[in-house]
């Protein structure tokens, strides 16, 4: 599970961050861990739903006002930023995001549970459709199975089932599915 520290953005550490990244840029010799987190909120925020996911997570505490301006903000951060991500401390990080990403199944389960299941009330929908959906098929066999009990009690006086009585009128045979 991806964790990500709690970060506060208001107009002190705007300026703060600012000044940080424009230290790493000039300076070589120095570590890019700023930068590269820059980078990485970069690639995490590219909308302003974006950031109201963060902020409703607790990962951003926004005190610049609107998610637009934190959006901006963070675009305008890490954009220029020569950070080289190979030699980072998120190499690990990017590389099991891609990973995951890369797999079909994971993104095609992630697309069906956003069209789907974007509310709890349409998770708890199709639960109760499928346990709909369930009963109404153990009802049936039981059905199935009272009919052909009676069938063959009422044929010779005792509990008797004979496989003729389960064929369909088509030649489909019930008791080969059970």
């Amino acid at each position: 599970m991806l964790e990500v520290p709690q970060i506060t953005v208001d107009d002190f550490r705007v300026h703060l961050l600012l000044n940080f990244v424009a230290f790493e840029q000039c300076y070589n010799h120095c570590h890019k861990h700023i930068t590269t987190f820059a980078v990485f909120m970069n690639c995490l925020i590219g909308t302003p739903a974006d950031t109201t996911f963060l902020c409703d997570r607790n990962i951003i505490e926004n005190y610049l006002g609107s998610d637009e301006e934190v959006t901006h903000f963070f675009t305008n951060l890490g954009k220029d930023a020569a950070s080289n991500i190979n030699a980072s401390y998120l190499l690990q990080l990017f590389k099991d995001v891609n990973e995951h990403c890369n797999n079909v199944w994971n993104v095609r389960w992630a697309d069906f549970m956003l069209k789907y299941f974007d509310t709890p009330w349409s998770f708890m929908s199709a639960l109760a459709v499928l346990a709909a959906l369930l009963l109404t098929g153990i009802q049936t066999v039981l059905a199935i199975f009272a009919l052909a009990i009676h069938r063959g009690m009422a044929e010779g006086g005792r509990f008797r089932v004979r496989r003729s009585s389960l064929k369909w009128s088509m030649g489909f045979d019930l008791l080969q599915l059970i």
